[in-house]
């Protein structure tokens, strides 16, 4: 289909793309223009990309036939569902982090649209939700954005957090500026059900000091975990 505009005003195209996700309990984490040719859509010019904040989320997709059915990777068939209509609505291609192999480069798309940083445990710092933010999809538009040249710079909150508590919350010590221990974190939680990490979240996350308000609602945190554990297990020969 032919575009009627070369280039789209980002703060436009990000206004109509939020009124339709908003009842989702998503948002428009940044934007970004394409400077290569998105493998099987050269057609495509720029990329939004979608996400959650916190638990903004959880209420809806906890009510939804996705998470009902009894299927395996309901988040995962319930971000697909909204993402190809949006799609489909606006002319676009939805994209998903979990297609693949191989996967498409949700980590170099954020770090280029939103001010992100490293963190200790390896979850990606943002300046207003701090660990607590998800990307379900990147919707591929078929022009250009006319984005602010002006970007926010990363506010190096990680390196002046002096204490840094998410390395010494861990019960078993699984990070360390060596990095994460994922096997010693999943022995750790099948050996003990009832630990809080397990049943309530990573003890070592909710450490941060940063945008604890943000941190996920329990219920949500348990869904991730045990989709951690069941990761790990079809990975075990």
């Amino acid at each position: 289909m032919e575009q009627r505009y070369n280039v789209m005003s980002v703060e436009h195209i990000e206004q109509k793309v939020a009124r339709i996700i908003g009842g989702k309990g998503l948002i428009v984490h940044g934007a970004l223009n394409l400077t290569d040719s998105l493998t099987g859509h050269p057609e495509m010019k720029s990329l939004l990309l979608i996400g959650s904040a916190g638990s903004s989320f959880w209420k809806i997709f906890r009510s939804s036939a996705e998470y009902a059915d009894g299927n395996p990777n309901p988040l995962d068939r319930w971000s697909q569902r909204i993402g190809d209509d949006l799609a489909q609505l606006l002319s676009g291609v939805s994209l998903y982090p979990f297609e693949g192999p191989p996967y498409w480069p949700f980590l170099q798309w954020a770090a280029i649209s939103a001010p992100l940083e490293s963190s200790p445990i390896g979850v990606a710092m943002h300046p207003d939700y701090g660990l607590w933010h998800a990307y379900r999809l990147a919707l591929a538009l078929p022009y250009a954005l006319k984005i602010n040249a002006e970007r926010a710079e990363p506010q190096g909150i990680c390196v002046a957090c002096v204490e840094k508590p998410c390395l010494t919350h861990c019960p078993v010590e699984a990070f360390s500026v060596d990095g994460y221990d994922v096997e010693t974190c999943y022995t750790y939680l099948v050996s003990n059900s009832n630990a809080p990490c397990h049943q309530h979240g990573c003890i070592a996350r909710k450490a941060c000091p940063t945008a604890q308000t943000w941190q996920y609602e329990s219920e949500h945190a348990g869904f991730h975990m045990a989709a951690f554990l069941r990761a790990r297990e079809e990975k075990m020969p």
